[in-house]
């Protein structure tokens, strides 16, 4: 301030010297200065947030002398991003670019509104100046071929491909492009061609042999995509992407030996990802119903999955559901056990383990698994669930129906609701409590009339306690029209009948159970030899009583029995 205050005592000076009035110079710089001083006070406001005054400010700048350009640029963000005023923010940048079309900040700002509100000529026409202003970047082209494809004007994105590899020559990136371009055209000739470029330039690419691989059985040209395949496998030999592939070619190919030997490299290679090796184990899968050595071939690729990720999540879940599938539940325990030690919070997990103890009735391991989970995830109904049945399943009681009720609380839809009931009513019919188990039974009624469980339970606890023997009766008859064929509600149904002094009906549905499936039941068996019994026919009852014994039925109570005959 001081040197423009003594600058302009001088020149005072010597134009009075000479006879000139100073009051020109004086009225421009002080206009230029005050211009320069609303723009600054305006850019204070705005970054205060204060959009109304700023605007007043910026605009009251451009009554003022000097570079207006800026201030253009400045209005025309504020019209745009604080008003939402397009058409206000497009005439104030075209002034800001009448001014100074050089400045490439104006020419994005421009670019930026006009693409944002589908203004395609004008898009075209800023690209198009910005190119004439920067010929040499590269850059800026290939943003103008983005747009016409964001634009799905792949034509045209094209042409500007093709100037760009005329200026420089092909590149990756602009030859790829070209390819997908013309593959999405389903100009196949054309997209070969692009892709033989980008090999050209890395043939480390495996994904660019994949690639064209599918464009010559696009054609129809398998002969040119086996070759794609060995060129590939040549160049890259440590490729199991490019090895699983062609293993899955040659497989569908019926060449299943030779796809064989390329899938058991991929599965031996332990930095290929266990997702797709599982997909080779399910390809063998889906066929070693057809021929033994498939079987054998997936049981080697099960080895090796297992062998070479013994410590992957994914590995040990995956081996664990295609070994429950299998019904090996004792080799589904011990990967299910693995992966929710490798990942405690894989709910899916821990859900399979406790699966896999329900098949293998182990309900120790169930009441300690589900114990641990609940560690985890407190608020799941299920696991409850899980740890009551164990409990009961224990004779723990007491501690079943706590943890089954406390389980209730949290079960959030009607399917959930109901299994619990059910297992309520069981736990409470084992410690006599029958009108809190009726209860359960009655809710779970309400929830599903029509359950075959529900209703075979309940009218065998009834039968149990030689109550309410007709309405139990209904409720079997109506389980086993829902299950026919159901050994155990054929035998409830049976016993029932019994019970109402039905002898020869009762005899003939226990029989059916015993034909259905139930000839390894100490219970049926039993309750054969009891109507025998009542029928007067001793061989018979003696013969199923021992039947009974074998199965594993209670064998002081059986002898019992058979000695009074």
């Amino acid at each position: 301030m001081i040197i423009i205050v003594l600058a302009g005592i001088l020149f005072s000076c010597k134009s009075k010297e000479k006879g000139f009035s100073p009051s020109v110079f004086q009225t421009i710089d002080s206009g230029i200065i005050e211009g320069d001083a609303l723009v600054i006070q305006a850019n204070r406001e705005k970054n205060k947030e204060n959009i109304a005054e700023a605007i007043r400010l910026y605009e009251q700048a451009l009554e003022k002398p000097g570079n207006k350009a800026p201030i253009y640029f400045e209005l025309a963000q504020l019209y745009y991003d604080y008003q939402g005023n397009f058409g206000l923010a497009l005439s104030t940048i075209d002034k800001a670019l009448s001014i100074d079309d050089h400045n490439k900040w104006y020419l994005f700002f421009y670019l930026k509104i006009c693409e944002e509100n589908g203004k395609g000529a004008l898009v075209e026409k800023g690209y198009r100046k910005l190119i004439s202003l920067y010929p040499d970047y590269t850059e800026y082209r290939l943003q103008f071929a983005d747009y016409f494809i964001s634009r799905k004007q792949y034509d045209k994105a094209l042409e500007i491909y093709d100037e760009i590899e005329n200026r420089v020559g092909p590149s990756l990136r602009i030859n790829r492009n070209k390819f997908l371009i013309h593959k999405g055209k389903k100009r196949y000739p054309e997209a070969i061609l692009e892709l033989e470029k980008v090999i050209r330039l890395d043939p480390s690419d495996e994904r660019n042999y994949l690639d064209l691989v599918d464009l010559h059985r696009l054609k129809g040209e398998e002969a040119k995509a086996e070759q794609t395949y060995l060129d590939a496998i040549l160049a890259l030999p440590n490729a199991s992407g490019i090895k699983d592939q062609y293993g899955h070619y040659l497989f569908l190919k019926n060449r299943t030996d030779s796809a064989y030997d390329y899938h058991r490299q991929v599965m031996l290679d332990e930095n290929y990802q266990v997702r797709y090796k599982a997909d080779i184990i399910d390809l063998y899968l889906k066929f070693e119903r057809l021929d033994p050595k498939y079987e054998l071939r997936r049981l080697k690729f099960c080895h090796y999955l297992d062998s070479l990720h013994a410590d992957d999540f994914l590995a040990n879940q995956y081996l664990g559901e295609l070994s429950a599938r299998k019904k090996n539940y004792e080799i589904a325990r011990k990967h299910f056990s693995k992966a929710v030690h490798l990942e405690p919070n894989s709910f899916e997990s821990w859900q399979n383990l406790m699966l896999t103890d329900q098949h293998l009735r182990d309900d120790s391991l169930l009441l300690v698994h589900s114990t641990l989970a609940l560690e985890y995830f407190p608020t799941q109904a299920q696991l409850y669930l899980y740890k009551g049945t164990a409990e009961l399943g224990l004779q723990q009681y007491e501690k079943g129906i706590e943890t089954l009720e406390e389980g209730l609380l949290l079960a959030n839809g009607k399917g959930q609701r109901l299994y619990f009931h059910i297992s309520l009513g069981d736990a409470y019919h084992s410690i006599k409590s029958y009108p809190a188990s009726d209860g359960h039974f009655n809710k779970a009624l309400e929830i599903d009339s029509t359950n075959a469980l529900v209703l075979n339970n309940y009218a065998y606890y009834l039968s149990e306690r030689n109550e309410r023997l007709e309405e139990a009766l209904e409720m079997s008859r109506q389980s086993n029209i829902l299950s026919p064929g159901n050994p155990s509600y054929n035998d409830t149904y049976g016993w029932i009948l019994y019970l109402l002094q039905d002898f020869e009906a009762g005899l003939e549905w226990l029989l059916k159970a015993e034909r259905n499936g139930g000839d390894k039941s100490a219970v049926i068996l039993e309750h054969i030899g009891d109507v025998y019994k009542e029928k007067g026919n001793i061989e018979q009852a003696r013969f199923y009583y021992q039947k009974a014994v074998d199965a594993g039925g209670d064998k002081e109570a059986l002898s019992r029995k058979m000695n009074m005959l």
